[in-house]
């Protein structure tokens, strides 16, 4: 089992020179509820399924005046034919205690149902790829908000995903199902002319879908190669290794308990995934435990939710370019690259001393370079694909930045 804390960061944001710094690190925000009470707004429109309208409720910090928060949004589970974006523990909790540490969350509804009874493969394969289209879509509606109105004081470089259960199953579907030819059998691409493949025919077409990390609650994608394309988007797991609903391994789903509907890969399949792959991934084992232990059970539900926060904790205020030692940053370019990686330092006379650091700590080049122009220029095309730390050291002063090698 992996606990992996500096690996990647927050994949929409990295693919600018710099990151913007998320206002409030360091000051017990997103890691500890430094707010009394939360502010729900509830029945927000933020998509429309033919004329059914999708709705959100907004989660924030009461009395909060940062001006651009980190956003968390969560699909509530409920096997796709039942529950809400208001009766899922897992997700109401999740919401109130992140909107108390600081963050802006969000509990969305979609459409639930299968187009057949009792549902096969090609069904079960429709009904999963609606809904994180319709979970794109919401994503997209803080984007649009932020570029127009800004009512929900959304960093648009900082936005999470996930869910419980079935909508764990929708988030990482949304997170790392992007491409024509990922897609299951079943799913009629002729009819996607209209929205493409991230929904837009459900509102808020041009406008960015990327997220910066997966909450996964006791759920399963049902291909883990589909990751490899996303391998930027880290994911955070939690699941019981003895659930008879959506399998911990890689097994098929069994739709109430007689119609064998989906073969998936449940978070232990997922963690020996990414951890073959050097993802930003952690996972939780309840060890003996069915579905959803920590909807039933308040510590375990605790448990969950700060194992969850102290991974996304990295991302938001590690990850993203603001440490505790407020190091200044430097600019790279371009970023993400696949050969060579331009450090711009500031005018000196002095020998910069450079290192990039890989996930685990380990410094995988370093050594010295006079700045040509201002630039130091590194051939990186021999380190495998992944997150790193750029550290340079000129005199006494130390500078750091992140940069994605494809």
């Amino acid at each position: 089992m992996k606990k992996i804390l500096l690996s990647a960061s927050v994949a929409a944001c990295l693919v600018s020179v710099s990151v913007r710094a998320q206002e409030g690190c360091g000051t017990g925000r997103y890691n500890t509820e430094v707010f009394n009470d939360y502010t729900l707004t509830s029945d927000i429109v933020y998509g429309a399924n033919g004329a059914a309208d999708l709705l959100l409720d907004f989660y924030e910090p009461t009395g909060d005046l940062i001006a651009e928060r980190p956003l968390i949004v969560l699909a509530h589970g409920g096997s796709f034919i039942g529950g809400s974006k208001t009766d899922d523990p897992a997700v109401t909790e999740s919401c109130i205690r992140f909107a108390k540490m600081g963050y802006a969350t969000a509990s969305i509804n979609y459409t639930l149902g299968f187009d057949q009874f009792p549902p096969e493969e090609e069904s079960a394969a429709r009904t999963v790829y609606r809904a994180a289209r319709e979970l794109k879509t919401a994503v997209r509606f803080f984007r649009k908000d932020a570029a127009t109105t800004n009512t929900y004081r959304i960093n648009t470089d900082v936005i999470f995903i996930g869910g419980n259960s079935a909508g764990a199953i929708t988030a990482l579907h949304a997170a790392y199902l992007d491409v024509y030819n990922e897609l299951p059998a079943g799913i009629d691409t002729s009819a996607l002319a209209q929205g493409g493949i991230d929904g837009f025919q459900f509102g808020n077409a041009g406008y960015s879908a990327e997220v910066s990390g997966v909450i996964n609650m006791a759920g399963a994608i049902a291909d883990t190669s589909w990751m490899d394309n996303n391998q930027i988007i880290p994911v955070v797991s939690a699941h019981g290794d003895a659930d008879g609903t959506v399998p911990y391994g890689s097994e098929t789903i069994v739709f109430l308990g007689l119609f064998p509907i989906l073969p998936v890969h449940g978070s232990g399949s997922i963690d020996i995934y990414t951890t073959n792959k050097g993802m930003n991934a952690d996972l939780l084992v309840f060890p003996g435990d069915d579905h959803c232990p920590w909807n039933s059970n308040a510590t375990k539900m605790t448990q969950v939710i700060e194992f969850n926060r102290d991974f996304l904790y990295n991302i938001v205020c590690v990850l993203a370019g603001v440490e505790e030692n407020e190091n200044a940053i430097i600019s790279v370019f371009p970023n993400p690259t696949s050969d060579v990686v331009n450090i711009r330092v500031p005018a000196q006379n002095e020998n910069t001393q450079y290192a990039i650091i890989d996930f685990t700590g380990k410094t995988v080049m370093a050594g010295n370079s006079q700045a040509q122009n201002e630039l130091i220029s590194l051939d990186v095309n021999h380190l495998a694909a992944g997150m790193y730390t750029v550290q340079v050291r000129t005199g006494k002063q130390v500078k750091t930045a992140k940069i994605i090698v494809r």
